[in-house]
């Protein structure tokens, strides 16, 4: 008589049926699907041995089950990300949650390099200086109103220049007559000493010649 081939938990024969040996066991197809396989986070019914099987985050999915929450499209192959337990694609994803850039309008994908200024948001390459309009990046700049300018051009459009030299004045300076100067650019038209803090008087009585008038000089002792 034949030795006994038969499943380890129903006991039924194995001959001539298919099975699956587990753990130095054989079992029957059905067994071994009911002890063996895990059950589908969606649709709730288990994985079969013969179904593709995806895992994400202790949970596991038929390969048809693995959809986007919102299009229903599969992400089996796919990038995707997770919201509140509920798998999206990156497409919706980024419509519902990601901003837009406020020059060009686009979603700013998650993961791409980007600048938050004022409670707006910009691709990186979009926030651009308005007057050269070369992308600003990480360098330091100046808003005004709506625009945004690098330093060297918000100077160059906005910042008062000296009388004297023509020269921007960042910061600090004299200012004679309603003209702005450098502190080291307001000196003395005769000896060239600087008048900042100084008492000093002006030569207009005197028969100069018309752009020395005005100009500020040294209180003769």
């Amino acid at each position: 008589m034949a030795d006994r081939f038969d499943c380890d938990n129903c006991k039924e024969s194995l001959y001539g049926r298919k099975y699956i040996q587990s753990n130095d066991s054989p079992y029957c197809i059905p067994c071994y699907d009911s002890l063996f396989s895990n059950t589908c986070d969606e649709c709730k019914e288990l994985i079969g041995h013969d179904a593709r099987e995806l895992f994400y985050e202790d949970r596991h999915y038929h390969e048809h089950c693995f959809r986007c929450f919102r299009c229903d499209r599969s992400l089996a192959d796919e990038p995707f990300t997770s919201q509140d337990n509920a798998l999206l694609c990156n497409d919706c994803y980024c419509n519902e949650f990601s901003s837009k850039c406020v020059a060009c309008d686009k979603i700013v994908m998650p993961g791409t390099r980007k600048l938050e200024y004022s409670g707006s948001t910009w691709h990186e390459g979009c926030f651009i200086c308005h007057s050269c309009e070369q992308p600003i990046g990480s360098k330091s700049f100046i808003p005004d109103k709506d625009e945004h300018y690098c330093v060297p051009c918000y100077e160059e459009k906005f910042t008062p220049r000296c009388t004297r030299c023509k020269k921007a004045l960042s910061k600090g300076g004299v200012t004679y007559r309603d003209e702005p100067w450098h502190k080291e650019c307001f000196v003395c038209t005769s000896c060239e000493t600087q008048l900042a803090g100084q008492h000093f008087t002006s030569r207009d009585e005197r028969p100069l010649l018309h752009q020395v008038l005005q100009q500020p000089i040294c209180q003769e002792v």
